[in-house]
């Protein structure tokens, strides 16, 4: 699927910008010295934060990675104090959607935000 939005490319090509000076975080699964896929949070107001940019390499999914990196992603939420965590995805996705459910995600009424091509919203509660 091709969901890459310009949003994407500018928070992609300035992640100190976007992700880190705001008190976001980006975390990297490497296999080895390989990074195989990344994920980041960014804070959308006090206590909530967002999970961004989750991916893993095509020939290194269904091993785990993906539901490393999203934990990772969400004992980082807990350690700033977060008292909830939201994220934004597309229907086709599906693989995704299980691994958000799994992680413990609920889906919530969407609400249109900064991505043209999310349709799906989620959130975890952390409190």
């Amino acid at each position: 699927f091709d969901l890459l939005e310009p949003i994407d490319l500018e928070m992609l090509n300035d992640p100190h910008r976007d992700i880190l000076d705001p008190g976001g975080q980006i975390f990297f699964a490497l296999a080895g010295e390989t990074v195989i896929g990344t994920c980041g949070m960014q804070p959308m107001e006090p206590g909530v934060y967002e999970v961004i940019k989750l991916g893993v390499r095509p020939e290194c999914r269904g091993h785990g990675a993906g539901k490393l990196l999203l934990e990772a992603c969400l004992d980082w939420a807990r350690a700033q104090k977060a008292q909830r965590v939201v994220l934004y995805s597309n229907h086709k996705l599906q693989s995704a959607l299980r691994l958000y459910r799994r992680c413990g995600f609920t889906p919530i009424p969407y609400v249109p935000g900064h991505y043209a091509v999310s349709d799906v919203q989620m959130e975890q509660h952390l409190s």
